[in-house]
């Protein structure tokens, strides 16, 4: 059996909920999105690195590995 004071307090409890979940609701798109222009660029990149990678000749492209970087410590210059 529920009482006046039950009822009177339901309310609240849902409206306590939504406040608490708007903001990320609303924060979400904007938040995956960033994560999207940054991340995919870095993960691409880091894939790129380990690859002979052409950009005239972008279907192929063979693995290296960590060979490029091996190139770049052992370089006088650098």
């Amino acid at each position: 059996m529920t009482t006046q004071s039950d009822l009177a307090i339901e309310p609240y409890r849902h409206g306590r909920l939504w406040r608490q979940i708007l903001p990320l609701a609303l924060l979400s798109p904007a938040v995956l999105v960033t994560l999207a222009i940054v991340f995919f660029p870095m993960i691409q990149t880091a894939w790129m690195s380990l690859h002979d990678y052409v950009l005239f000749r972008p279907k192929k492209f063979d693995f290296v590995g960590l060979k490029h970087y091996f190139a770049i410590f052992q370089d006088e210059v650098f």
